[in-house]
């Protein structure tokens, strides 16, 4: 003999139990086969039609799912039957399932004749009996009267349960059919939605229609008197005519919204605001206004863009005074929106005059930018730092239209804070705490660590200088050889350069003009862009690495470039120089003090 502790009994008892109990998709299909069992079965007896329906499986209380539609030589289908005698005919639309039960169809031979009485139940002229034939329609009787009276239909049976559709409903067997008389009852919406009249049999109860709308207000409830002081009971019963009122109370205005709060728009172009009032019932008129008229007007919600900076538009609702604004920054005319996407910057091993420092690597920008169709001209640089500060000479080209050059990368942020400035943007570049340029001092012609810090100002709408992604994926506009056009060669008809000199990239030898040309000179890429290749050098905002910045190789989303360096970035080539260092992938970089004859500026804003 030996002894089990109470522990040990404890655990052979629960091991057991746990065996014994189903898990829980056993007790999920445990309780799918009682379901299944406590069906009733319903069977179909076609006599002699076909396709016969198959029986069906029913829940107690449930309604049975009609049968396709079966045919049958000779003969009109009369519906189905809870018995052989076809006594009692089976509603598939209220009739429900209490036991197993078998419905025979009814068959009826072709051309066999029906009696239709009309019970008027007072009305006058009484109707004459008709006939039809099985499966056909029932001849509407001529409009009958009854004093005091509306007239409500024919029904098919003595409770005035089911109405007859003259125009739809067919004969099956000799029937009567009776006169509903009743009441009007009418709906006086008050300005809201019209809701239409019922007839309702006396004795009998309105049926609640779906509520009224109307602007402005919110639904209250029907009463009983235009007074509104007795609320309409529907349960209640109709013994003559009458009418009942609905009641509004004003909807007070809770909020506006709009389907947009900041807009970019190039001067010129149009867009449409539309305004959201809550709730939906209130009152929906607004009211618009702009904060510049100057820069963007606002009629009925389209907004206009006049000229560049920025502006609020702000839409109030007449009732409550509740605001929504949208903040509109518009671009000059000058300017091409470049759309946000991803590319691989760098040249490809193989390219002609490829260099080292051109590793091909993928570059995701998030955000849509815009970008200077031309270079800045000279007419623009001295409306901004005025005629002192401009350097160009007729030699290389003067005049309002051409580029302007022998700008620093100092100058150029000064002429972007400037513009900015002027045009009522918050400018881009901090410069030892300020953003505005006549705190800076003089512009340095010599290595300055104070105007090395500038920083970008995060959220600035104002101008600045293109990263060197943004440089290089706008040029390309979707190209990925060397030149824009979607080749590796160029020749002295596509960009200003020096073509005299044969090279893997020129590899005809052209004119060199030894100077500028005015901007727009030559045909844009695909972006609507013009001497991305070209005519002068453009400052980038980065400082210069050889690697850009980053893990060489490596993939970037919206790269700012080397966080620090001696040398900014310059691309696009220039009058001076060979073709190959107009090349897109090419890159340069100079001292952020020097300026050259051959060296400007190319805009951005976000």
């Amino acid at each position: 003999m030996f002894k089990i502790k109470t522990g040990c009994w404890l655990w052979v008892i629960l091991t057991a139990l746990l065996a014994a109990c189903p898990m829980d998709g056993d007790l999920e299909s445990l309780r799918q086969e009682a379901i299944e069992k406590n069906k009733l079965t319903v069977s179909f007896e076609a006599n002699g039609g076909t396709p016969a329906p198959a029986s069906q499986r029913v829940s107690k209380g449930e309604t049975v799912a009609e049968p396709a539609a079966m045919e049958k030589d000779a003969d009109v289908f009369g519906g189905w039957y809870t018995g052989n005698t076809f006594e009692h005919k089976w509603d598939f639309g209220d009739g429900t399932v209490t036991g197993n039960m078998t419905l025979y169809a009814r068959w009826i031979p072709e051309g066999t004749k029906f009696t239709i009485t009309f019970e008027a139940n007072g009305g006058t002229p009484a109707p004459a009996p008709s006939e039809a034939e099985v499966g056909g329609l029932v001849p509407k009787p001529s409009a009958v009267t009854k004093d005091g009276y509306v007239f409500g239909g024919w029904f098919i049976d003595d409770t005035l349960t089911h109405k007859w559709n003259f125009a739809t409903d067919t004969v099956t067997d000799n029937m009567t059919l009776y006169a509903m008389w009743g009441y009007t009852v009418t709906f006086n919406s008050n300005e809201g939605t019209e809701i239409p009249d019922q007839i309702v049999r006396e004795g009998g109860s309105a049926v609640r229609p779906e509520n009224p709308t109307r602007a402005g207000y919110s639904f209250d409830n029907w009463y009983t008197d235009a007074t509104f002081n007795v609320t309409y009971q529907f349960s209640s019963p109709v013994y003559y005519h009458r009418e009942i009122f609905a009641r509004w109370q004003i909807a007070p205005v809770t909020g506006v919204s709009l389907n947009a709060t900041t807009l970019h728009l190039i001067v010129g172009q149009n867009a449409t605001l539309t305004a959201t009032v809550l709730p939906w019932e209130a009152i929906q008129t607004v009211t618009w206004e702009t904060s510049d008229a100057e820069i963007a007007t606002v009629s009925g919600g389209t907004v206009t863009a006049v000229t560049s900076g920025t502006a609020t538009i702000t839409v109030t609702t007449v009732d409550g005074g509740k605001t929504a604004q949208c903040t509109v920054l518009v671009y000059p005319a000058d300017m091409v929106q470049i759309p946000a996407g991803t590319f691989t910057m760098g040249s490809p091993v193989g390219e002609p005059n490829r260099q080292t420092n051109e590793t091909q690597h993928s570059v995701t920008l998030t955000k849509d930018f815009y970008m200077g169709k031309y270079q800045v001209t000279q007419a623009q640089w001295i409306a901004v730092m005025g005629a002192g500060e401009d350097r160009t000479t007729t030699e290389r080209g003067k005049g309002t239209n051409y580029p302007v050059y022998y700008v620093s990368w100092y100058d150029a942020v000064v002429f972007c804070n400037k513009l900015s400035i002027m045009e009522g943007l918050t400018p881009a570049y901090r410069i030892n705490g300020s953003t505005n340029p006549s705190d800076w001092g003089t512009i340095p012609t010599s290595w300055n660590a104070t105007w090395n810090a500038a920083t970008i100002v995060s959220g600035s709408t104002g101008y600045r200088l293109p990263t060197e992604a943004q440089w290089e994926y706008a040029c390309r506009a979707g190209t990925t050889t060397g030149f824009n056009w979607g080749t590796n060669y160029i020749n002295s008809s596509q960009a200003n350069y020096d073509a005299r000199y044969v090279d893997a990239c020129n590899t005809t030898a052209g004119t060199y003009l030894s100077r500028t040309t005015t901007v727009g000179n030559y045909a844009p890429n695909a972006w609507g862009l013009y001497d991305m290749h070209g005519n002068v050098w453009e400052w980038c905002g980065d400082w210069y690495n050889s690697n850009y910045g980053g893990v060489e190789g490596a993939p970037a989303t919206d790269p700012p470039g080397a966080a620090s360096g001696t040398d900014r970035v310059i691309r696009g080539g220039s009058w001076y120089d060979d073709g190959r260092y107009l090349r897109s992938a090419y890159r340069y970089f100079i001292y952020p003090y020097y300026r050259s004859v051959s060296l400007g500026c190319r805009l951005v804003r976000p």
